[in-house]
């Protein structure tokens, strides 16, 4: 137990920087200072899938807190929320009415939502619990194209690694190809997470500055500058929570560290941070 507790505390170290806190309140007290800077932000709960209804409603309950907590504070943000957190592997049927539930209150606080989704079931979901008052989020980028080629968007976000766990690994030109592509499908086009080499090279030609918002992880303060001088309206991307492991294998690059990452989320692995 000992010797997971020392490897918890190394990996928090170096996945600290990309986590706003591992309270709500600590991560709001950073939105309101990016907010000081110019800089939307998107907000969003660490946790693991739900293993039951109790958890999933845990994760429900906090995204509605965070919503009056945006609006109380007149944080200029949105919540960015991945539809597997609220439990549609346990019960479609619980998880749209969870979907339900955070649309209602963020509708009643004017708070924006993200919906980030994975597949057709997720999609399926979020459009049962309601018609309006949020966007997209696409965590598969096979699934983006798919659906933007159907229908105009009105708001949509590309999420190119993160969230999902997945490491997507897209060559520039089908990056580029596909940012060309959903510019071409959305009224208002959300960038996030995009692979560094692609990101500046669209920053520096100043490509769509009036149709798209450039997303960054929390941390990267180089970029988020280098984005808002050229012109962009910029989100940072926050996420907080005490469930943070997962998020860190998306953040931490392959090999000793990603291997130190991957320890932690063995069956019976100490995941105390204190």
């Amino acid at each position: 137990m000992e010797g997971r507790s020392i490897i918890m505390k190394s990996a928090y170290k170096m996945v600290e920087k990309h986590i706003a806190g591992t309270t709500m309140m600590s991560a709001l007290a950073k939105a309101k200072e990016a907010n000081s800077k110019g800089l939307l932000v998107s907000m969003s709960f660490l946790s693991e899938p739900p293993s039951d209804m109790i958890k999933s409603r845990y994760i429900t309950n906090t995204y509605m807190q965070l919503a009056r907590q945006l609006s109380r504070l007149s944080i200029n943000g949105n919540v960015h929320v991945p539809v597997w957190q609220l439990g549609i592997s346990l019960d479609e049927g619980m998880a749209v009415g969870n979907l339900r539930r955070i649309m209602d209150t963020c509708a009643t606080y004017g708070i924006f939502q993200w919906y980030e989704v994975n597949d057709e079931h997720d999609i399926s979901a979020v459009r049962k619990a309601g018609s309006k008052g949020y966007g997209i989020a696409f965590g598969s980028i096979e699934l983006a194209m798919k659906y933007m080629r159907a229908r105009k968007m009105a708001d949509a976000k590309l999420v190119f690694t993160g969230f999902s766990g997945e490491d997507i690994r897209l060559d520039e030109k089908e990056v580029e190809k596909t940012i060309k592509a959903a510019i071409e499908s959305c009224e208002k086009l959300t960038l996030s997470s995009v692979p560094d080499n692609v990101l500046y090279k669209f920053i520096r030609k100043g490509k769509a500055r009036r149709t798209t918002i450039i997303e960054m992880q929390y941390g990267y303060e180089r970029m988020i500058s280098e984005a808002y001088k050229s012109g962009y309206d910029v989100s940072v991307l926050m996420p907080f929570g005490k469930d943070w492991i997962r998020y860190a294998l998306s953040k931490i690059p392959s090999g000793k560290l990603h291997s130190l990452a991957s320890s932690l989320l063995e069956p019976g692995a100490d995941l105390e941070i204190l």
